[in-house]
């Protein structure tokens, strides 16, 4: 097992939103993706929830973001934290698009390239 890792080693996730995707690697504790959004996606306005406590830490460009009933822009430099089984998602995403971390505990393997199984979200619309 080697302990040194480059994000380029690991394949893009792309997710179901077109223009969104990003590297991830989990372990049974926690996981960590390293994100991108490009400019101009249009994101739905619908919300989703998980048992595990998320971290969205923004590298560049800004994210607009909803997290139970509170609406605000995460821009670089700044994060947010998302306690488990809160409702929260994408709304919109800066002219520049969108570079970020996300950090969730413990581990997720259903967010794993050919995982094959349940996935742990919830999901409502808006």
């Amino acid at each position: 097992m080697s302990y040194f890792h480059k994000w380029e080693d690991f394949p893009k996730k792309i997710n179901p939103k077109k223009g969104n995707s990003g590297e991830i690697v989990s372990t049974e504790k926690v996981l960590v993706k390293r994100g991108r959004v490009e400019p101009g996606v249009n994101f739905d306005g619908s919300l989703h929830r998980h048992q595990e406590d998320q971290f969205m830490v923004m590298i560049s460009g800004k994210l607009k973001m909803k997290i139970d009933t509170e609406e605000d822009w995460i821009e670089n430099g700044g994060f947010s934290v998302i306690p488990g089984n809160v409702w929260h998602g994408l709304l919109e995403v800066g002219e520049e698009g969108a570079e970020y971390y996300e950090i969730m505990g413990p581990g997720r393997m259903d967010y794993l390239m050919g995982f094959v199984g349940i996935v742990g979200n919830e999901y409502k619309s808006k």
